[in-house]
């Protein structure tokens, strides 16, 4: 998407932002097909104008055309992702099963002290 410099004199002293009008619809993006979408990038830049697009993810993982991206430039590199993601996985359910077992053993001896305490008292 094309925007001009907030600093430049275009947009100097108005109240509104003048680029607003310049931004191009998500939808028509949407309706560019994928193939076609860098030569009309490169017809945008050789008029001035640039495309940017912005990719989130909610995962630990990339999705797999972003894993097949970094697997064509550095061979192996998916499956060092992956199994770098494993190794923390595994880890984080060791640690689980290490608080569980703290709770479990806390749980029983504060059971056998109140036995205790009652045995005493009886």
């Amino acid at each position: 998407m094309s925007k001009l410099d907030k600093d430049s004199p275009e947009s100097a002293g108005d109240a509104a932002d003048p680029t607003d009008d310049l931004l191009l619809p998500a939808d028509i993006l949407e309706r560019i097909p994928d193939d076609k979408r860098e030569a009309f990038s490169r017809m945008l830049v050789s008029h001035g104008l640039q495309i940017t697009r912005e990719v989130r993810y909610s995962s630990t993982l990339p999705s797999y055309e972003e894993a097949a991206g970094w697997n064509t430039l550095v061979p192996g590199t998916a499956e060092r992702i992956f199994n770098r993601y494993e190794q923390l996985e595994i880890k984080k359910l060791e640690a689980n099963d290490r608080v569980l077992d703290i709770a479990e053993e806390k749980f029983r001896s504060d059971n056998e002290f109140a036995s205790k305490q009652h045995d005493n008292l009886v």
